[in-house]
């Protein structure tokens, strides 16, 4: 969603009177998720260039058109796979950030901490993923598929 940046009158919590503002007029950091779904920027990626079938959601959660979506850890180590073989990667994968392969504590109270990284690689003789992070490059890790599929489940 576009943000969209006004000026109004300054008030007492408001000294510059700058505001942003999504499109459709409601205050950015109000609480409500304005983020993409998978299957919103794989429509995207359909009309650009005609290729869907590259974001990877656990079958537990939202999906949509043009989204694989994995119920086990076999699911993911056969997908990735068929995309390596296929040239298809790299691969988004829809993950919690609290979970441990990210840095999260795993507590089930802080769980659905939705984020997408990117898998670039796989190897299936080792089991291990590169994963290019959009938080930087300080953040990308080479990881245990199992424990990447871990972190998609809800």
């Amino acid at each position: 969603m576009s943000r969209v940046n006004s000026q109004q009158r300054p008030t007492a919590t408001n000294r510059t009177g700058e505001t942003a503002t999504y499109a459709d007029g409601s205050a950015v950091g109000d609480g409500k998720y304005k983020g993409v779904y998978c299957d919103e920027f794989t429509a995207v990626g359909k009309r650009l260039n005609g290729e869907d079938k590259f974001a990877i959601v656990n079958s537990g959660l939202r999906a949509g058109d043009g989204v694989l979506q994995v119920g086990k850890p076999e699911d993911l180590r056969n997908t990735l796979q068929e995309m390596k073989d296929q040239g298809r990667l790299p691969a988004i994968v829809q993950v919690d950030s609290n979970d441990p392969l990210f840095g999260g504590t795993g507590n089930p109270a802080t769980k659905g901490q939705w984020h997408v990284v990117t898998v670039t690689g796989y190897d299936a003789a080792t089991g291990k993923v590169q994963i290019s992070n959009q938080w930087g490059k300080h953040r990308d890790i080479t990881g245990n598929v199992d424990d990447l599929y871990r972190s998609t489940r809800t």
